[in-house]
């Protein structure tokens, strides 16, 4: 049986307990009753081995108690009993800043209490003693040793001639619901700065094809497709499977499946594929994940994101092509620069060739019109190719320069 159950049941069990009216008389050894006439001391019954059980039961119920969430206490006697003593356990003395006493007066507890408080619990308590089984105060302000006070729910069960007192801290479950809200704002804040898209499913059974293990699919993740609500896009396997394109979703399900099913857990899942968008396009994402698994090896929760990755396979198309447009443009500067060449071979063969006409067109004098008619042309030729051939030189390096 857990300690938390043996706690709950606390009450019930030590209600009316005879070990516990021995436990907490707080006896001393050395304290005997008188003997009635005739009867010798060495006559008397030897109360060691009932002192001594009851001091092993007295330190098994410390134990117990210890273990509680909350402070505790065991008064034993009268509220108004300048002699009534209570014993409390390590976390209620931490609570109240006090040592860990055996036992103190009561008064010395109700003192910590706020004035408005301490007449309230002083009624319970004698409430308690009469025979009423339950009491409770909700948000009282005890003193806490730390000079300032602190707000405490406080309960009292009644055992018969004991009651059982417990003080739960407000503040410390406050401070702690406080920091989980802290934690999981942080969260939120913290996924939606994210374009990631979260997901996370829960294997029942360590079964990864279990048709109702629970998918979880995050506001961002949703919103990355083109949806918002659960309702369009459940929380589901088939959501994300049936948008998967046609041919990558084989290759997507073969690596979870993979990555799921090695209990070594050195498969990674980690791939680009393609979606579709609620609007019937298209677009890449990649997709990581972890699984927690047992020492074994089985699979029990996996987690994971989604990420938006078209802007970079835009950008790797754009560098394809860019490439293939460099790849071409110095193809074409080759042949450009081999047209030059040639142009230019042209261009000294007709200089050299109106040249040879203006010489025969001087030495055959009035008879050699034609040929110097010819020789204008052929020069006016040159000029123009060698013009041409200027041109495509300066747009071969304009091109030279692109391509750097």
């Amino acid at each position: 049986m857990s300690y938390q159950n043996t706690l709950h049941d606390l009450p019930t069990k030590l209600q009316g307990s005879n070990m516990l009216n021995r436990i907490f008389k707080n006896k001393k050894k050395n304290q005997l009753h008188s003997m009635p006439e005739g009867i010798r001391c060495d006559d008397t019954p030897s109360v060691e081995p009932q002192e001594k059980d009851s001091e092993e039961a007295r330190k098994l119920i410390y134990q117990v108690m210890d273990f509680a969430k909350d402070g505790m206490g065991i008064v034993s006697g009268s509220a108004t009993d300048a002699h009534t003593t209570v014993w409390l356990s390590k976390k209620a003395c931490v609570q109240f800043g006090l040592s860990y006493d055996d036992e103190r007066p009561l008064l010395d507890l109700i003192a910590l209490f706020n004035s408005a408080d301490r007449e309230k619990f002083k009624q319970l308590l004698k409430n308690s003693v009469v025979g009423d089984q339950h009491g409770y105060m909700h948000d009282c302000l005890i003193e806490t040793g730390k000079g300032y006070k602190r707000g405490f729910n406080v309960s009292l069960n009644n055992l018969g001639s004991m009651t059982l007192v417990s003080f739960e801290d407000v503040n410390e479950n406050l401070e702690k619901e406080k920091d989980y809200e802290t934690v999981l704002t942080r969260f939120n804040l913290s996924r939606e700065m994210l374009n990631d898209g979260l997901w996370d499913l829960d294997i029942i059974n360590g079964n990864a094809m279990n048709p109702d293990n629970v998918f979880w699919w995050s506001e961002q993740f949703r919103k990355l497709l083109g949806f918002e609500t659960v309702e369009e896009f459940p929380d589901v396997m088939d959501s994300w499977a049936s948008r998967l394109h046609p041919e990558d979703k084989q290759l997507a399900l073969d690596a979870f499946g993979k990555h799921l099913g090695d209990r070594t857990g050195q498969t990674d899942f980690d791939i680009e594929y393609r979606l579709m968008l609620r609007n019937g396009k298209y677009r890449w994402f990649r997709a990581r994940g972890q699984t927690k698994r047992k020492a074994d090896g089985t699979p029990l929760r996996a987690v994971g994101a989604l990420i938006d990755i078209q802007a970079l396979k835009d950008r790797q198309v754009y560098e394809a092509q860019q490439q293939v447009y460099r790849q071409d443009s110095v193809e074409i500067t080759k042949g450009i620069g081999e047209l030059v060449s040639e142009n230019s071979n042209i261009a000294s063969q007709i200089k050299l060739i109106s040249l040879n006409a203006s010489i025969e067109a001087a030495r055959a004098g009035v008879q050699g019109r034609g040929f110097s008619v010819i020789a204008s042309e052929i020069r006016a030729l040159a000029e123009r190719t060698a013009e041409i051939t200027g041109q495509i030189s300066r747009l071969q390096v304009r091109m030279n320069n692109i391509q750097k």
